[in-house]
């Protein structure tokens, strides 16, 4: 896939597997959290601690032997809501969101590429339940863009644009997961001299943001 065709895309699936080997475990562990996030109210209390625990594995605050011992046992058909329409699909995700980890297995570019598509395909799944199956994967694709951004043209980032007060924004969107101050952080950035569409532009879009965010993660030096 070229750049071109990137920005162009409309297809979920051929967007990811464009990303198999780009950005770092980090961006992908957390698109995969936010992708489980959209099912959040179809989960069970256990499973939403799991998903927070690997949003934490991913900012290296735990290590991977919590993760293989709390995942050690997991079956999802154990613990959906079965009464809730997507709940065992919404709790397959979160199974195959740390499956690696049940078996000891550190990631790789497969592994990566595996729990990926299924973790997708489990949360569009529960979606569709309620909504439509395109539906579904649209927000994916909204959520892909705003973790990974362009990939075939990283943006640079100036330290001159590095402010206590950008820095400050950034910081308090990302431990509250409250991003609606992306327009006042583009605002901070534009005052420190930055000049970036792309980044602007980004800030001050439609959405959705979460963590993993490529001009948050910018910002607070993130990778």
């Amino acid at each position: 896939m070229t750049e071109e065709e990137w920005l162009a895309c409309d297809d979920f699936r051929s967007m990811e597997n464009a990303l198999l080997e780009r950005g770092s475990e980090r961006q992908h562990l957390l698109f995969t959290c936010a992708c489980c996030r959209l099912v959040w109210h179809l989960l069970p209390d256990q499973c939403h601690r799991l998903l927070e625990l690997v949003e934490q594995f991913a900012d290296n605050e735990t290590n991977s032997r919590t993760l293989v011992s709390s995942f050690d046992g997991y079956y999802s058909s154990h613990i959906a809501l079965a009464f809730a329409a997507g709940g065992n699909q919404a709790a397959e995700a979160i199974g195959y969101l740390g499956w690696q980890w049940r078996w000891g297995e550190s990631s790789n570019t497969w592994q990566r590429g595996y729990r990926t598509t299924r973790v997708t395909r489990s949360v569009a799944e529960a979606l569709a339940k309620t909504t439509t199956w395109q539906a579904s994967r649209q927000v994916e694709r909204q959520l892909l863009r705003d973790v990974f951004g362009n990939p075939f043209r990283p943006v640079p980032y100036s330290r001159e644009w590095h402010t206590s007060t950008a820095v400050a924004i950034a910081k308090g969107m990302y431990d509250s997961r409250d991003f609606s101050a992306m327009p006042i952080l583009a605002d901070a950035l534009q005052d420190a001299g930055c000049d970036n569409s792309d980044i602007l532009d980004h800030c001050r879009g439609p959405g959705p943001h979460v963590r993993g965010c490529w001009v948050v993660d910018l910002v607070l030096g993130k990778e």
